[in-house]
């Protein structure tokens, strides 16, 4: 895995004055399409200018850390959930992905969206003080109940028994798709129909 996000990070730097596809996996069905060219024996014309030095270097220790064997190792489980996952429902919910807003209104939201992530609904009390907006007892009562309901939703969704709950669902959901497809065929495949 480690090998793969190094070779992800030369491809994507490499250019036509200086390609940097060394990294990447050789072969007729490599992703790289410089790699795919030559197994085929053809010229690659690589038509991106490819990052400046000065930037790859600024970029390439964050990249480096991100290859960190430990940090890949969590991801061999695939327990990837994580706080940025958490974050971005944050977001949806202020701002949400299906409906298209100017960058000043989704910018609003990413703010309102960092301030309950970080510190819940009570938080945004002291955006509302700044603004002269008079906060009245009906307002503290309910930010008070959604970050309580927040919190006891986070503690009741990682017990262990919710986890096994989730998991014997996921299990009754993919049997039910198996015999489906056993009885009915394929129903759905990309690009097939």
């Amino acid at each position: 895995m480690q090998r793969a996000v190094i070779a992800a990070f030369y491809h994507c730097c490499s250019g036509k004055s200086n390609p940097m596809h060394g990294q990447c996996p050789l072969g007729s069905e490599s992703w790289c399409t410089y790699q795919r060219a030559q197994s085929a024996g053809k010229v690659f014309y690589d038509k991106n200018a490819g990052l400046p030095k000065s930037i790859i270097n600024k970029i390439k220790p964050t990249y480096l850390q991100l290859c960190d064997q430990n940090l890949l190792r969590k991801c061999l489980l695939g327990k990837t959930q994580n706080a940025n996952e958490a974050f971005n429902g944050c977001l949806w919910n202020v701002v949400p992905k299906e409906i298209f807003v100017e960058l000043q209104t989704f910018s609003l939201g990413s703010y309102i969206a960092v301030i309950t992530f970080n510190k819940g609904f009570k938080g945004l009390l002291s955006v509302l003080e700044a603004l002269d907006i008079k906060i009245g007892s009906y307002t503290l009562r309910g930010y008070a109940a959604i970050d309580q309901t927040r919190i006891e939703d986070s503690k009741r969704h990682s017990l262990p028994s919710a986890k096994v709950t989730r998991k014997k669902i996921r299990a009754i959901k993919k049997r039910k798709v198996v015999n489906t497809e056993k009885h009915e065929g394929v129903t759905y495949k990309s690009g097939a129909f």
